[in-house]
């Protein structure tokens, strides 16, 4: 009796095995496959935003009042005009739901974003109180962007009051010859363009140029 359940149940075994295995293979192909869609999206996404950043970078480039508001002297500045400017370049980012906050930074220290203004010795200057970058200065975090060039910063912790503490990559380009432009998306944006929905913790996303870095 004990022979014949052995051979049964080794019959049973011979059977399923390969059952399993086939299974388990299907269901290992199937989530590699969900990943690699959701990858292959992610980055799609991605293109977009930066071509996004890039046709606003380009049209404030060609824009009038963003020329003008780009020399205007202090005296000359007024809250008026800089809501204005201030909606015109929101309007470049309405579209681009990734991004948390956007800007333009000047060589006059003047910076132009789509939640807040800076400019030393007026009325509408709210920095440093209204932005932190980790524990840097203005100056500081402006020298690293304009020495960053185009491309993404590593990952940092930014406190917006309007927007509260995030961690997020920065993208920069170069705006006009001293000035910059830059994007500010948190780092749960970019990890919900790259992990599915249900992704284990340990799982993770390195983002990199094609040089390495970041």
């Amino acid at each position: 009796v004990v022979i014949f359940y052995l051979i049964i149940t080794a019959v049973i075994i011979g059977v399923l095995a390969p059952i399993y295995h086939y299974a388990d293979d299907m269901f290992v192909s199937s989530e590699l496959a969900q990943y690699q869609t959701t990858l292959d999206n992610g980055a799609g996404e991605l293109s977009s935003i930066v071509s996004g950043i890039s046709n606003a970078n380009y049209f404030t480039r060609r824009g009038d009042s963003f020329l003008s508001l780009r020399y205007s002297a202090e005296g000359q500045l007024n809250p008026v005009t800089l809501m204005e400017q201030q909606n015109i370049l929101k309007g470049y980012f309405v579209q681009q739901s990734a991004i948390l906050e956007a800007g333009l930074l000047f060589a006059e220290d003047l910076v132009l974003s789509t939640t807040w203004v800076f400019y030393p010795g007026v009325s509408v200057s709210y920095y440093p109180d209204m932005f932190h970058c980790m524990g840097l200065s203005f100056d500081e975090w402006h020298r690293l962007l304009r020495g960053n060039g185009s491309g993404f910063l590593p990952a940092a912790d930014y406190t917006i009051r309007s927007k509260g503490a995030f961690r997020a990559v920065v993208y920069t380009m170069p705006w006009l010859n001293d000035g910059i432009m830059y994007a500010l998306i948190p780092v749960e944006k970019l990890e919900a363009l790259f992990l599915p929905r249900g992704a284990a913790q340990e799982i993770s996303v390195s983002l990199r140029a094609t040089d390495g870095t970041l």
